[in-house]
Protein backbone atom coordinates (compact mmCIF):
# COMPACT_ATOMS: atom_id res chain seq x y z
CA UNK A 1 0.00 0.00 0.00
CA UNK A 2 1.40 3.11 -0.94
CA UNK A 3 1.00 5.44 2.54
CA UNK A 4 1.05 8.47 0.55
CA UNK A 5 -3.05 7.87 -0.67
CA UNK A 6 -3.48 8.17 3.23
CA UNK A 7 -1.55 10.75 5.14
CA UNK A 8 -3.04 13.25 6.84
CA UNK A 9 -2.75 17.11 5.50
CA UNK A 10 -2.65 17.95 9.07
CA UNK A 11 0.81 19.36 10.42
CA UNK A 12 2.14 18.70 13.67
CA UNK A 13 3.83 21.94 14.41
CA UNK A 14 4.41 21.48 18.47
CA UNK A 15 3.48 21.14 21.60
CA UNK A 16 3.51 22.02 25.26
CA UNK A 17 2.80 21.22 28.94
CA UNK A 18 0.49 24.34 29.90
CA UNK A 19 -0.18 23.24 33.07
CA UNK A 20 0.97 20.41 35.67
CA UNK A 21 -0.45 19.74 39.21
CA UNK A 22 0.41 16.95 41.18
CA UNK A 23 -0.14 15.35 44.40
CA UNK A 24 1.19 12.36 45.20
CA UNK A 25 0.23 10.30 48.88
CA UNK A 26 1.29 6.79 47.57
CA UNK A 27 4.19 5.88 46.88
CA UNK A 28 4.48 2.68 44.52
CA UNK A 29 1.80 2.38 41.40
CA UNK A 30 1.82 -1.25 41.69
CA UNK A 31 -1.07 -3.91 40.75
CA UNK A 32 -3.43 -2.46 43.93
CA UNK A 33 -3.92 0.73 41.96
CA UNK A 34 -6.45 1.26 40.10
CA UNK A 35 -6.66 4.98 38.23
CA UNK A 36 -9.22 7.13 36.90
CA UNK A 37 -8.91 8.90 33.61
CA UNK A 38 -10.58 12.20 32.95
CA UNK A 39 -10.50 13.43 29.44
CA UNK A 40 -11.24 17.00 27.66
CA UNK A 41 -10.27 18.46 24.56
CA UNK A 42 -10.71 21.93 22.99
CA UNK A 43 -10.02 23.13 19.53
CA UNK A 44 -9.78 26.29 18.63
CA UNK A 45 -8.66 28.11 15.08
CA UNK A 46 -5.96 30.63 15.33
CA UNK A 47 -6.55 31.92 11.69
CA UNK A 48 -4.55 31.76 8.32
CA UNK A 49 -0.64 32.92 7.79
CA UNK A 50 1.94 31.76 5.36
CA UNK A 51 -0.91 30.34 3.42
CA UNK A 52 -1.80 27.72 6.39
CA UNK A 53 -4.57 27.39 8.26
CA UNK A 54 -3.84 27.27 12.15
CA UNK A 55 -4.93 25.84 15.19
CA UNK A 56 -4.61 24.59 18.61
CA UNK A 57 -5.80 21.37 20.30
CA UNK A 58 -6.10 21.63 24.16
CA UNK A 59 -6.23 19.13 26.27
CA UNK A 60 -6.50 18.68 29.92
CA UNK A 61 -5.89 14.86 31.22
CA UNK A 62 -6.67 14.48 34.79
CA UNK A 63 -5.35 11.19 36.72
CA UNK A 64 -6.87 9.88 39.85
CA UNK A 65 -5.38 6.85 41.40
CA UNK A 66 -5.78 4.66 44.37
CA UNK A 67 -4.15 2.46 46.19
CA UNK A 68 -6.29 -0.55 47.33
CA UNK A 69 -5.09 -1.36 50.57
CA UNK A 70 -4.04 1.83 51.82
CA UNK A 71 -6.45 4.50 50.27
CA UNK A 72 -3.40 6.61 49.59
CA UNK A 73 -4.49 9.32 46.65
CA UNK A 74 -2.54 10.41 43.86
CA UNK A 75 -3.74 13.17 41.52
CA UNK A 76 -1.81 14.49 37.81
CA UNK A 77 -3.62 17.32 36.36
CA UNK A 78 -1.96 18.04 33.56
CA UNK A 79 -2.78 20.53 30.64
CA UNK A 80 -1.13 19.81 26.97
CA UNK A 81 -1.18 22.46 23.83
CA UNK A 82 -0.41 21.45 20.12
CA UNK A 83 -0.44 23.27 17.14
CA UNK A 84 -1.56 22.02 14.42
CA UNK A 85 -1.24 23.50 10.34
CA UNK A 86 -2.76 22.75 6.94
CA UNK A 87 -3.11 23.98 3.42
CA UNK A 88 -5.22 27.08 3.47
CA UNK A 89 -6.58 25.82 -0.17
CA UNK A 90 -8.84 23.43 2.61
CA UNK A 91 -12.04 24.40 3.76
CA UNK A 92 -11.77 25.97 6.85
CA UNK A 93 -14.65 23.68 8.04
CA UNK A 94 -12.49 20.83 6.88
CA UNK A 95 -9.71 21.63 8.50
CA UNK A 96 -11.39 22.05 12.21
CA UNK A 97 -12.69 18.50 11.59
CA UNK A 98 -9.24 17.07 11.17
CA UNK A 99 -7.78 19.73 13.60
CA UNK A 100 -10.38 17.71 16.28
CA UNK A 101 -9.74 14.24 15.13
CA UNK A 102 -6.02 13.58 14.10
CA UNK A 103 -4.67 16.70 15.87
CA UNK A 104 -6.11 15.52 19.51
CA UNK A 105 -5.31 11.73 18.38
CA UNK A 106 -1.62 13.04 17.58
CA UNK A 107 -1.48 15.26 20.35
CA UNK A 108 -2.92 12.16 22.89
CA UNK A 109 -0.32 10.22 21.93
CA UNK A 110 2.35 12.89 23.02
CA UNK A 111 0.92 12.80 26.34
CA UNK A 112 0.62 9.41 26.78
CA UNK A 113 4.83 9.33 26.63
CA UNK A 114 4.92 12.47 28.62
CA UNK A 115 2.67 11.49 31.22
CA UNK A 116 4.38 8.00 31.56
CA UNK A 117 7.92 9.33 31.86
CA UNK A 118 6.45 11.93 34.53
CA UNK A 119 4.72 9.67 36.83
CA UNK A 120 7.85 7.47 36.40
CA UNK A 121 10.20 10.13 38.21
CA UNK A 122 7.07 10.46 40.73
CA UNK A 123 6.48 7.19 41.98
CA UNK A 124 9.03 5.52 44.00
CA UNK A 125 7.96 2.19 41.95
CA UNK A 126 5.82 2.05 38.68
CA UNK A 127 4.38 4.50 36.64
CA UNK A 128 0.79 5.23 34.75
CA UNK A 129 0.40 3.94 31.30
CA UNK A 130 -3.00 5.47 30.23
CA UNK A 131 -5.11 3.78 27.61
CA UNK A 132 -5.73 4.77 24.17
CA UNK A 133 -8.68 6.54 23.15
CA UNK A 134 -10.52 6.09 20.06
CA UNK A 135 -11.54 10.05 19.30
CA UNK A 136 -14.20 9.20 16.77
CA UNK A 137 -16.06 7.22 19.53
CA UNK A 138 -15.03 10.14 22.12
CA UNK A 139 -16.56 12.93 20.07
CA UNK A 140 -19.30 10.49 19.74
CA UNK A 141 -20.51 9.97 23.36
CA UNK A 142 -19.77 14.03 24.05
CA UNK A 143 -22.39 14.81 21.42
CA UNK A 144 -24.58 12.23 23.10
CA UNK A 145 -23.72 13.25 26.38
CA UNK A 146 -25.01 17.58 24.95
CA UNK A 147 -27.88 16.29 22.82
CA UNK A 148 -29.36 13.29 25.14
Amino acid sequence: MDINKVTSDLKFEGCSIRSMEITNNTISFDANTEAQLELGVDTKYIGISDKLHRGIVIMQININATHKESDATSIIKTTFEGQFCSSATLDENEFMKKLAISGAAALYSIARGRIDAISSCVFFNGKIDIPLVNFLEYYREQFEIRNP
